[in-house]
């Protein structure tokens, strides 16, 4: 990413940096050199790289903002205060025509991160895949086998009491074994709240040196479980890795249909929408997290199969539900 598409500015005194006249030092951060230019990320892994070049530091304390040319003061920025728009008005304001589709997306992630809250990105409870700790080692290692996951959060009797996590790595010394032990070998997991801020989680994380939490809600118990990758996906967008499967739960059936899983979350779904469509989603979602979710509490009621709800510019058709829950939606753009 060049450094004419992007600016860090740091403002420590708003009252210096007036949203049309001040100007304020160009101060570069980041890890150690001070450098913020992430230039230097295209071409590794983003995970790795932002973790240890601890990024996040300009995540909720910088203004994203383009270089302003002056006669009198030329290595000087402008700088706008940080008010609800002012990101985006600096957003718009650094990204040129001829910036890459891709450099947007990350710069929009980036403005976004700090604002949401780990249950808007967490895959729920009943998404969960884990191992109860009674099992045999000869059916824990099916287990792992059949998931291909490399980390497995164990919990003893009941999914709300998780004692810990196991890495598949480490049952690979005993896998010629008939018997083993395998509960010495789980781990400590990290616990998070729904609540919890997602730049605060990044962070977190890398204090724990840890990938992945359980999501307990204000009872204790589990509302969900996210990772690291989950977290960086919201600033980089989708990471595939060799074990993961072309996208579940949405189908493109042509150019205005696709198909949604209920349980969609509506961060994911929003990719879909354009940006006029999406603010009059927010209005309206409150504590719905799910596509599901939202088209109940706009129904008023659990919709029934081949019901239609029109809201915005989208027309959703419910394909299946149950006493409980929408299964599948389609969703026609209707522009």
């Amino acid at each position: 990413m060049s450094n004419e598409s992007l600016r860090c500015i740091q403002v420590d005194d708003i009252e210096e940096a007036n949203s049309e006249t001040g100007w304020v030092k160009e101060q570069w951060v980041g890890y150690n050199t001070g450098n913020c230019d992430i230039t230097e990320l295209e071409d590794e892994n983003f995970e790795k790289a932002l973790v240890d070049k601890e990024i996040d530091h300009f995540l909720d304390k910088y203004v994203i903002s383009d270089r302003v040319d002056s006669p009198s003061e030329s290595n000087e920025y402008a700088a706008w205060e940080k008010d609800e728009t002012a990101e985006y008005r600096a957003l718009e304001f650094t990204l040129k025509e001829q910036t890459p589709r891709y450099e947007k997306k990350i710069l929009e992630g980036i403005l976004a991160f700090g604002k949401k809250e780990t249950k808007q990105v967490m895959r729920s409870r009943v998404d969960i895949i884990a191992i109860e700790e009674s099992l045999s080692f000869e059916k824990v290692v099916d287990f792992i086998t059949r998931h291909s996951f490399s980390r497995i959060p164990v919990y003893k009797e009941t999914i709300d009491n998780i004692i810990g996590v196991l890495f598949a790595k480490d049952l690979l010394p005993y896998l010629d074994r008939d018997y083993y032990n395998w509960r010495t070998l789980v781990r400590n997991v990290m616990f998070t709240s729904e609540s919890k801020k997602l730049n605060d989680l990044f962070r977190d994380f890398q204090v724990e040196k840890n990938h992945l939490a359980i999501v307990v809600d204000e009872y204790g118990g589990t509302s969900g479980l996210i990772t690291l990758e989950d977290v960086m996906e919201e600033i980089v967008g989708e990471i595939n890795d060799e074990f993961d499967t072309k996208s579940i739960g949405v189908r493109r059936i042509d150019k205005k249909n696709y198909e949604f899983e209920g349980k969609t979350l509506l961060n994911d779904f929003y990719k879909y929408l354009k940006d006029e469509d999406l603010e009059a989603f927010e209005d309206k979602r409150g504590e719905n997290y799910s596509l599901g979710g939202f088209l109940i509490e706009m129904n008023g009621a659990l919709p029934k199969k081949g019901q239609q709800i029109d809201f915005s510019t989208c027309r959703f058709t419910i394909i299946d539900s149950d006493d409980k829950k929408i299964n599948k939606i389609n969703v026609n753009f209707l522009k």
